[in-house]
């Protein structure tokens, strides 16, 4: 029994580390935020909040359906604040109500791997997915401070 236990504990470290994520700190299943920077998945609870965002933008008229599309979300999340969630042409994210700092001092002590210019992509391959922790700016502003955005 309890080396099948100790197998599974090494396979999640093992899948935890290939994700981006160390083994010190794994988020846990019930946070709202399960971010995964391989794949841009950022967890079922937000989903419906994605869902919305996606019904929001195809009301749009074609001609403007590849500018970014928010929806608020409003929960917290380990101290801070998820704002809304957004999509874009090809890439979509979380907005928060902390500055990047905050934000990506968070991340790491969840266990990320997060540089100091917030990228948090798993891979240094320049056509694949990124991942990034980043200010806002202008009209994004109004949404939160900061933003994890991942796309390609």
């Amino acid at each position: 029994m309890a080396s099948g236990f100790l197998a599974c504990v090494a396979s999640s470290i093992c899948g935890a580390l290939l994700l981006g994520v160390s083994s010190t700190h794994v988020l846990a299943a019930d946070d709202l935020v399960q971010f995964n920077p391989a794949t841009c998945e950022f967890g079922a609870k937000l989903e419906p909040y994605y869902d919305k965002a996606i019904a929001k933008r195809q009301a749009l008229p074609a001609e403007v359906q590849e500018e970014e599309v928010s929806y608020p979300v409003d929960l917290p999340f380990h101290g801070i604040k998820v704002t809304a969630v957004f999509i874009g042409y090809e890439w979509h994210g979380i907005y928060f109500d902390a500055p990047p700092e905050q934000v990506r001092s968070l991340f790491r002590q969840l266990g990320y791997r997060v540089a100091e210019d917030g990228d948090m992509s798993a891979s240094g391959d320049e056509v694949a997915v990124t991942a990034s922790i980043i200010e806002t700016s202008d009209k994004a502003r109004q949404q939160g401070l900061s933003a994890l955005t991942c796309g390609v």
